[in-house]
Parts: structure tokens; C-alpha cells; sequence
């Protein structure tokens, strides 16, 4: 008799109700302990992240050979096309809607927060934009010179970061969001700001489900799938990062799920890891939407040729941001400043309200990077055969 094994959805589902209900119940020590829990766990991910990324793209270069350039120019072509059209798209919905929907602001509320029993820091070896360059280069140096001892070396690290992923790091994730859902249900959700600007987060969550929509069904029509089935594959990173909000936390989840999309497996370990890093079309339209709203309700100005400006440089300088819960709002400070305008007042409201639904826009990026797969994997598909045909006598 075959047993019944629970797969990663439900017991994420199943984390999330969980600890909704047990969190307003549990004393403040347990708590504690699912902060503290939380910090650990968060810890060995932004540890394990960089050597992640080393090892499967590096490896992937190497063993994709010829189609590693095109494989690199289609994925970051797409990923910046994505963010720079949805934060386009964000706008013009933002700046149609918001006038009509939106309630007058009144006031910041301080967040509270639950310290750890203890904390043990073990960083990084290096952030993961160094991860990412030195990918590059260890990969395209073994396309270059055959070096079989390095692409051997990161071979055999793909696999044992495989291993550490399959047997600690997703067996622990259901227990990692149930303590955030604990902690958050029992600090409490309800402030009067969130209800000022209640519509227009609600604007913010629809157009980031809409833009994923959209990417999955450019997707199905490129690929010739049903995008639903390729959406549905996907969900469970969607509901990672909805308890992480952060892409690098969720990789290894997005990772797993995007290689049940039946693709080339060196595309998945390609594009995923990359586009956790330059993929940002749903924190970009939470952003944009965001400071619509925040400039409408305080009396600045949100035209159109302010915006693309600061929409182009965003593209760019965000790169950085995911991996960092809230990263795209402190890293779009300076250019809320610079091309906007904003005040000190205006960063502190437009902060706190992008906090509150970051783990949205992180979703939206995790699940947008597998329609990108799909896409990547297909156009690649098309160039082979085209080229087998053009070489046929």
C-alpha cells in the first residue's frame, strides 16, 4: 500500500491557518521562541543563498555550453522587460484609480515587535550580487578554457547544496512560515493608517496578481500549455513568499517548483536563481501604485513624466533589493527623493505602507520568474531548431 505523503502546499496552507488561530493564544515566551526560531532559520537561508547561486548557475554555464550567451542575454532581456512594463501598467492603472478609491491619510503608526530569546549571526561569505558576478565568471571561464577540475568542483557542490535544500531547508519551511503567521497574529494587523489606505493596497495586491496572470499566459501561448496548469505548479512559492517576503528566502522553493514545469533542468537552474536578483515586477508595481497614492493623498505631483524616470532607474538599482524583506522601498529612497520629491514625511508613510504588503510583490516576483523559465526554455527550443534546419543539407 502506497503511503499518503503530504506535498509542500497544503503544509504550508496548513502552517499559515495554523498559526493565525494559535498566535492570538500563545503567551509571549512562545512567541519569543518562534522569533527566535525565525531568526535561526533566516540566518541558515542568507547563508546558504550565495553558495546556491554559485554553484547552480556557475554549473549551469558550464554545462549548458553554446547556449549559455543566449540563455543569459534572453533571461535578463525578459526580466527587465517585465519590471519596467509592469511598473509602466502600475501607473496608468494607479493614476486612473487611486483619485477615485482613495481616503485621505491621517497618520504613521509605529510597528511593535517581538525580541528573540537569542540570536547567533553566521553572514554570508558574500552578498548575492557577488554571487551572481563570480557565477559568471567561474562559468564562462570553464566555457573558455574546458577547466574540468573547477566545473567539477561546482558539479559536485550543486549537489550536495541539492541535498542540504531537499533534507533540511524545505522540510523546515512549513514550520518557518507557521511561526511569522504566530508572530503576526499576535502583535495584530489593524492600525488606522491600514485602513486610510486599505484601497489602495488592495489596488496593489490586484495588479500583481494581474501582471503574473498576464506573464503566465504570454507564457502558455509561447509554449502552447495551459498557463493555469504552469500558474498552478508555481503556487507554492507564491505562499513562501507570502510568510518570507523575500526572494532569496523563497528560492529554494521557487527552485523545486519551476523544475515540475518540465523544462530543461540548466535553464531552471539558470534563469531562477538570476531572476531572483533582477526580477522585481511585483515589487515595482507595489511601489509605483504606492507613491500614486501617497503623492495624490498629500497634495504632490504624480504625472507621467516624473514617473519614467524613476521608473527606468528602479530597473536598475533595485537589482540589490531582493533577498532583503522591504529592500525595494529602502533602496527606492533616494530616488524618491531625487525624481519625485518626497519629503521626509512622505518616506516615513510610503515605508510603513510598503511593509505591510511586501510579502505580496515578493510573491509576484517568485511566481513572474517561472513564466520567465518558460519562456527563456522555449525561445531557446526555437533557435535549436532552427539552426538544425538551416545546417541539414
Amino acid at each position: 500500500m502506497k503511503q499518503f505523503k503530504l506535498g509542500l502546499l497544503p503544509k504550508v496552507i496548513i502552517a499559515i491557518f495554523v498559526g493565525t488561530i494559535c498566535g492570538k493564544f500563545f503567551p509571549e515566551s512562545v512567541i519569543k521562541a518562534c522569533v527566535t526560531f525565525s531568526g535561526l532559520f533566516s540566518e541558515l537561508l542568507a547563508f546558504i543563498v550565495p553558495i546556491l547561486i554559485i554553484s547552480l548557475v556557475g554549473a549551469a554555464i558550464a554545462d549548458t555550453r553554446s547556449n549559455a550567451g543566449k540563455m543569459l542575454i534572453y533571461t535578463i532581456l525578459l526580466a527587465w522587460s517585465s519590471t519596467v512594463l509592469c511598473g509602466i501598467f502600475g501607473y496608468n492603472i494607479a493614476d486612473f484609480l487611486i483619485p477615485k478609491i482613495a481616503n485621505q491619510v491621517t497618520n504613521v503608526v509605529s510597528n511593535e515587535s517581538v525580541e528573540p530569546f537569542f540570536s547567533i549571526k553566521f553572514p554570508p561569505i558574500m552578498d548575492t550580487m557577488s554571487a551572481l558576478v563570480l557565477s559568471f565568471i567561474l562559468g564562462i571561464g570553464i566555457l573558455s578554457k574546458a577547466t574540468k577540475v573547477i566545473h567539477g568542483f561546482l558539479q559536485e557542490l550543486r549537489e550536495i547544496v541539492l541535498m542540504v535544500l531537499d533534507k533540511c531547508i524545505i522540510p523546515l519551511l512549513p514550520l518557518s512560515v507557521f511561526c511569522t503567521f504566530s508572530k503576526m497574529s499576535f502583535l495584530g494587523t489593524a492600525s488606522k493608517l491600514i485602513a486610510d489606505f486599505l484601497p489602495v493596497m488592495g489596488l496593489c495586491i490586484a495588479l500583481t496578481i494581474t501582471w503574473i496572470i498576464v506573464l503566465y499566459l504570454i507564457a502558455g501561448a509561447i509554449s502552447k500549455r495551459n498557463p493555469f496548469k504552469l500558474l498552478k505548479t508555481m503556487l507554492p512559492a507564491y505562499l513562501t513568499a507570502l510568510a518570507t517576503s523575500s526572494s532569496a528566502a523563497t528560492l529554494p522553493v521557487t527552485l523545486r517548483q519551476a523544475h515540475k514545469l518540465n523544462l530543461a533542468p540548466e535553464v531552471v537552474d539558470f534563469t531562477i536563481p538570476i531572476c531572483a536578483n533582477i526580477h522585481l515586477s511585483g515589487g515595482m508595481i507595489d511601489v509605483i501604485s504606492l507613491t500614486v497614492g501617497v503623492l495624490f493623498m498629500t497634495g504632490g505631483n504624480y504625472e507621467l513624466s516624473n514617473f519614467l524616470n524613476f521608473i527606468f532607474m528602479m530597473s536598475f538599482t533595485a537589482v540589490a533589493a531582493p533577498g532583503i524583506p522591504g529592500g525595494v522601498i529602502m533602496i527606492a529612497q533616494g530616488l524618491l527623493v531625487s525624481a519625485l520629491g518626497f519629503t521626509p514625511e512622505q518616506i516615513s508613510l510610503i515605508i510603513a505602507l510598503y511593509i505591510s504588503i511586501d510579502a505580496f510583490g515578493t510573491a509576484g516576483n517568485v511566481t513572474g520568474d517561472g513564466a520567465l523559465s518558460v519562456i527563456v526554455d522555449n525561445l531557446l527550443k526555437k533557435k535549436a531548431v532552427e539552426k538544425d534546419s538551416i545546417e541539414r543539407p
